[in-house]
């Protein structure tokens, strides 16, 4: 495992920003996680987690953002919040359960866009090649192959220029979690991990090349 700092001074490299500023924009959220007391169940990501993902959208400005499982919505609380603070951008949320996001706030829903559907079924190709910059936010049921087929969709069809996934390193406790192996098979040496002290989850993340 690795610091927080640590995480932060690793992810901002790769994306090519300022380490301070990505840590300013980590500070800035308290929507919280799991591991707060904001109340969110234990699905939800650890409060590190979550500044991570917040700090990149507040970093990246992407024109979309697109979430693969949102359930009550604790992520997507986050990606909106940056959204709202960058002033730009869109979140485009899948998940198979209509109430999905049911305790994101209404006053952030109006950048928000919510398709009831398994991801695996949505036809992803050139749905979002409109969009000059997006990223992909995936937390889906962590199962082979579903999960192994979704990254494949992600890095071939939707094509976008930073993928995060949730539950990278999950299967070190649960071993049916199968993220890190899918994402491996599909981005081989370019996918890379941030086992966050205190929040044994994980987050996996590649960065498109082209």
């Amino acid at each position: 495992m690795i610091s927080y700092q640590r995480a932060i001074e690793q992810l901002a490299h790769d994306l090519g920003v300022d380490p301070h500023e990505f840590a300013r924009y980590a500070s800035e959220t308290q929507v919280g996680g799991r591991d707060t007391n904001h109340g969110w169940a234990a699905m939800a990501m650890h409060d590190v987690e979550c500044r991570l993902l917040y700090a990149t959208v507040r970093a990246l400005k992407p024109d979309a953002v697109i979430e693969i499982g949102t359930a009550e919505g604790c992520t997507a609380t986050h990606i909106l919040t940056a959204l709202t603070n960058n002033q730009y951008g869109e979140l485009f949320s899948y998940d198979i359960d209509i109430n999905a996001g049911h305790r994101i706030p209404k006053i952030l829903r109006d950048r928000w866009h919510f398709e009831c559907a398994d991801a695996l079924d949505v036809p992803w190709i050139d749905l979002y090649s409109d969009y000059n910059r997006v990223l992909v936010f995936e937390d889906g049921p962590h199962t082979y192959p579903w999960t192994r087929d979704m990254h494949e969709a992600i890095r071939f069809f939707i094509k976008p220029d930073v993928m995060i996934t949730h539950d990278y390193y999950t299967h070190l406790t649960y071993p049916d979690f199968a993220v890190q192996q899918s994402c491996e098979e599909i981005y081989g040496d370019e996918v890379k991990g941030l086992h966050i002290e205190g929040a044994f989850t994980g987050l996996g993340y590649w960065i498109s090349t082209l």
